[in-house]
């Protein structure tokens, strides 16, 4: 697929953020911190933020300008998310997923124990169910953005309000300058697991253009409602994860490199 130079193309970033007091994994001053990093690094550019508090929206705005960037801010609860009902679903695929089990050793990078241990025991399940809610939204949300493309840009990506956490800690971590891939959708690498296998991204960050989001929403919804029936800990990295392995020609990792995303698309061909 031809890259396109970062300066022949528009992107929207979108940024959302609420704020879960009693989130066990993590703290609000982990936001404190990481939000203005991350706003920082869109120094210029144009940002869609999403929140239910008007006083985030207030010190988002006064950071955008901080920073010069092109500021939209969506007002929206937790409640009116994308996956708000189905994610009842996941949370008690997740109690499920644990019952009757003791804390293991080690968590060896297994999303399934790092959520029900962490995430739902340690927070509860109705702090979990928004917390899940938002990683279950983020692709959903990117098509309505996209479709409303409030700054008619031709990309768009989302990303975490932390996402600024990895600079200097993966290859290529100022995202703003990584070339646009037409019709594909970028993204960077993971460590996590599900049942021991790696996952094959991290959702930090997700940029794509328009036919990208559309062409990805229908598939992540089918696998939506295949993670709620699942008795494991499901996100929307493991979900996503699904569709890379039998859709890898959507899907361009920045930190893998040509090489593997090709390699993965020929696998993908010979099980075919």
């Amino acid at each position: 697929m031809r890259s396109v130079p970062a300066a022949k193309r528009s992107t929207t970033y979108c940024v959302g953020y609420w704020q879960i007091p009693e989130n066990a994994k993590r703290p609000l001053a982990h936001y404190a911190t990481l939000l203005p990093a991350t706003l920082a690094m869109l120094a210029g550019e144009r940002l869609v933020f999403a929140s239910d508090s008007m006083v985030v929206q207030r010190w988002v705005e006064a950071l955008a300008r901080a920073s010069n960037v092109e500021l939209m801010c969506v007002n929206k609860s937790i409640e009116t998310l994308p996956a708000w009902e189905l994610a009842a679903h996941f949370v008690r695929q997740t109690e499920r997923y644990g019952a009757g089990t003791s804390v293991p050793a080690q968590f060896d990078q297994e999303k399934g124990l790092w959520h029900y241990w962490r995430d739902f025991r340690a927070s509860g399940s109705a702090v979990y169910r928004k917390i899940v809610t938002i990683w279950l939204s983020k692709v959903l949300l990117m098509e309505e953005f996209a479709r409303g493309n409030s700054f008619g840009s031709e990309h768009f990506a989302w990303v975490d309000a932390t996402a600024a956490r990895f600079n200097g800690r993966r290859l290529h971590c100022n995202f703003v300058e990584a070339a646009r891939r037409d019709g594909m959708i970028t993204h960077y690498r993971s460590a996590m697991r599900k049942q021991g296998r790696t996952l094959s991204l991290n959702a930090s960050f997700l940029k794509g253009d328009r036919p990208a989001w559309e062409r990805l929403a229908p598939l992540y919804r089918e696998r939506l409602e295949l993670g709620a029936r699942e008795q494991y800990p499901n996100d929307e990295e493991t979900l996503l994860d699904e569709i890379v392995r039998t859709q890898p020609q959507l899907f361009w990792s920045l930190d893998a490199g040509e090489e593997a995303t090709e390699q993965a698309a020929a696998e993908a061909k010979q099980r075919s």
